[in-house]
């Protein structure tokens, strides 16, 4: 009895966030293994390289109703495709024998996006009245923070900047090196090969790494992206070139 109850509230929270998320522009993928697992989709006509996506988790709150945990990202299966090609000791180290992640340009979850931030921040509806109340919760988030990390992120030349972000955790100050390299691809593919090479030459020379990446797995990714698009070698031999004139070397 119980399980059905919860059963009908879950239906009506996804026939909620669905109209919701389709005024915004979203359609859902339908997923009949998990059908409380919500993905909501938008391509960019920008960049068709781009697809926004917002995804809702629901689950049976311990304490009866149900919570929905919210995750965002932006994925292109134009960068996942070239990934596919990057060898193993050029790859990031969780990306080696995992590629469930290489389509990702970036991601973040809801409670990173609020206020004092927030990781466990979930929305829970405790029955069928506070559907309404629980969805808006959600929704707002999605109109709000989350609509402003869509847009500083929303083109190429955008993403150029925000990939040089340095982030301070407790392993030191970082970029995000997912997000780095899948910018460095993206300009690759729409053949902007000067980006490409002045933010893979700025990320070749910081002084530190993210730990799921380093210079050496850095420095083979250069190379393979070299080997594959003869406008990049071109130009990252250009930039070789002239900084070994600066420095007094002398081929």
């Amino acid at each position: 009895m119980r399980e059905n109850k919860i059963v009908r509230l879950m239906d009506l929270i996804v026939k909620s966030i669905t109209e919701e998320m389709k005024l915004l522009g979203f359609r859902r993928q339908e997923s009949t293994e998990m059908p409380y697992m919500l993905q909501f989709v938008r391509t960019l006509s920008e960049v068709p390289a781009l697809t926004f996506c917002v995804s809702a988790s629901l689950a049976e709150s311990r304490g009866g109703g149900v919570r929905i945990k919210g995750n965002a990202s932006i994925v292109s299966n134009l960068v996942g495709e070239l990934g596919r090609y990057i060898p193993g000791e050029a790859q990031l180290e969780d990306n080696v024998d995992d590629k469930s992640f290489i389509s990702y340009v970036d991601m973040v979850a809801f409670g990173s996006l609020v206020r004092p931030e927030n990781i466990a921040l979930v929305f829970p509806i405790p029955d069928a009245e506070g559907v309404g109340s629980g969805v808006g919760k959600f929704m707002k988030i999605v109109s709000g923070p989350l609509s402003k990390w869509f847009y500083n992120r929303d083109s190429v030349d955008k993403l150029v900047s925000i990939a040089r972000t340095v982030h301070r955790g407790v392993l030191g100050e970082n970029v995000k090196p997912g997000l780095l390299r899948s910018t460095v691809m993206l300009c690759l593919i729409h053949d902007r090969f000067e980006d490409a090479s002045a933010l893979m030459e700025w990320y070749l020379n910081r002084e530190s790494f993210n730990p799921r990446d380093s210079l050496a797995r850095a420095t083979a990714f250069d190379a393979a992206l070299v080997d594959r698009f003869p406008g990049y070698a071109q130009v990252r031999g250009e930039t070789n070139q002239l900084g070994n004139s600066s420095s007094g070397i002398v081929d």
